[in-house]
């Protein structure tokens, strides 16, 4: 029984369907597989210039790995100019969004980097629910579609036979958050 609707009660457990893999074209396996990740917010603290984001991209660009993934946000909802409705600018979020996204893929052109894109649920211009669905991007060239992948928060990625498991949530926050209020508790229990 759960009649002060304290406790969470199961009563039956239902196992879900596993869903399949997002799977990368396979690279060169002779070769050492040379992967860079990066997360968001792209902008300093105190303007939305593309500087850090741009600086990025040249040691991208020098080092050429195999695949990036770009983790959200990319246009952070904490962020004071954002929070100030982008005071100057003549771009919505969405638009923003799709100028980072674009800059990235012109930049990155000559590579044969994979790109991978993780929303965050800091981002104004998408949905913020957990789990997150991909961005939806539709103008992007055709002949970049093959290095381009937009992927869902959290999800799974297989490069090569490695399994990848990707999401943008602080997860370490999360859990030090869960044990800090369990300690206080039973500090407060054991005390009383």
């Amino acid at each position: 029984m759960n009649s002060t609707g304290a406790k969470l009660v199961v009563n039956k457990l239902y196992e879900g369907v596993l869903l399949p893999f997002n799977e990368s074209e396979d690279i060169d396996t002779n070769k050492p597989l040379h992967i860079m990740t990066t997360a968001g917010p792209y902008f300093t603290s105190d303007n939305l210039s593309l500087n850090p984001l741009m600086d990025f991209l040249q040691v991208l660009i020098k080092e050429k790995p195999d695949v990036c993934i770009f983790f959200g946000p990319f246009l952070d909802g904490r962020h004071e100019q954002i929070l100030n409705g982008m005071d100057g600018m003549d771009a919505t979020y969405e638009e923003f969004f799709q100028t980072i996204i674009h800059t990235i893929i012109e930049r990155t052109t000559p590579l044969k980097t994979q790109l991978v894109f993780v929303p965050s649920q800091r981002d104004v211009h998408h949905e913020c629910v957990y789990p997150q669905p991909p961005y939806q991007i539709t103008d992007i060239p055709k002949q970049q579609l093959d290095r381009v992948h937009f992927v869902s928060d959290p999800s799974t990625l297989n490069i090569n036979g490695v399994i990848f498991g990707l999401t943008a949530s602080d997860i370490l926050f999360h859990l030090g958050a869960e044990e800090i209020s369990w300690y206080v508790f039973i500090t407060i229990f054991i005390t009383l």
